[in-house]
């Protein structure tokens, strides 16, 4: 039977006991945490916000341990920038592999500007998040991610569990998305990558930053949603600079893609709530949310669904996501 604490915040003794029982683990938690588990059958990354039994939590003195499969096959491997590719390579035919990178490190630009072009991308589960810091920290601290079989901390590689499941069972790997496109315009960009000055606006050229002057979104809170082969893809705006005209996102837009703003969101709270009240947990194995949603939707404090998990600084559900939950279940 699963342990009881197989999906849920810990006490930093508790985490240690269930990695010294040889538990198979996926953990989130700060770094001086982190840093102080043995090792184990684990990877970790860094995060100090979570949606916990009783809400949204910012905390420093526990963990969040979600719990790999049981009569599973688990191989633990980290993977530099320049060998991301070779996670498709080691993925199971029958399975997943669960990858947690750095968030603002080179591995994570590779594995979201190359990620789309890998053959099997999207026939073999590949889940997890992007780790990041106390906002408080910004600019002190830098994200990491752990491989537990040594202890081992990272700033810039993905750490990777290939799970590989008996033939009765499936991995499936779902999102939530709140957000709708806004189709009276398509928008275009120039080049693949995270920051842009000029774009194309229904064949006319303009800068981005007017554009969203235009939408009344100079503020960023609204996303951008891709259309990947029918796919929709939310790429989250992280700044916008009034001198320079340039505009920074979280993930890389394509210049191959077309995009459209997301509609506003008259309450995004209780959006945010009501989707996830419709959302099935049966085999859940992990969940992640974005640390937007957590700032936007306000919710510190709130309980929003019965879903748990690392508030994380990007998703990953073959590719990256922004201001999107994932989650992981397996059947």
């Amino acid at each position: 039977m699963k342990n009881v604490l197989s999906n849920t915040l810990v006490s930093l003794e508790e985490a240690k006991d269930l990695i010294r029982k040889g538990e198979p683990l996926s953990v989130a938690g700060s770094e001086e945490l982190l840093a102080q588990l043995p090792a184990g059958n684990w990877i970790g990354g860094t995060s100090s916000y979570f949606m916990a039994e009783g809400g949204g939590v910012l905390s420093s003195d526990q963990v969040f341990v979600s719990h790999l499969p049981e009569g599973a096959g688990i191989c633990f491997k980290t993977y530099e920038a320049d060998q991301l590719h070779d996670i498709m390579d080691d993925a199971p035919d029958n399975g997943f592999s669960m990858v947690i990178i750095p968030s603002g490190s080179g591995a994570l630009r590779q594995f979201s500007e190359g990620s789309r072009y890998w053959e099997d991308i999207l026939l073999k589960p590949v889940v997890g998040w992007v780790s990041g810091i106390n906002l408080a920290d910004l600019g002190k601290a830098v994200p990491k991610v752990f491989l537990g079989t040594d202890a081992s901390a990272h700033d810039n590689v993905a750490v990777v569990a290939h799970v590989s499941l008996p033939a009765h069972q499936l991995a499936l790997v779902e999102t939530v998305n709140i957000f709708e496109r806004d189709e009276s315009c398509v928008i275009r960009f120039d080049e693949r990558g995270t920051e842009v000055v000029d774009c194309v606006v229904d064949g006319q050229r303009m800068k981005f930053i007017d554009f969203l002057k235009s939408k009344g979104n100079e503020d960023g809170k609204l996303p951008i949603i891709g259309n990947f082969s029918g796919a929709n893809i939310n790429v989250s705006i992280q700044s916008v600079d009034e001198e320079s005209g340039k505009v920074t996102f979280y993930a890389p837009v394509f210049q191959d893609v077309e995009y459209s703003l997301a509609k506003d969101i008259a309450d995004y709270s209780a959006r945010f709530t009501s989707e996830l009240d419709n959302c099935d947990s049966t085999g859940l194995v992990s969940s992640c949310n974005c640390i937007l949603n957590y700032l936007h939707g306000e919710l510190e404090g709130k309980k929003a669904g019965e879903l748990q998990g690392p508030i994380t600084f990007g998703e990953i559900a073959y590719l990256l996501h922004n201001q999107t939950l994932v989650t992981l279940r397996v059947l």
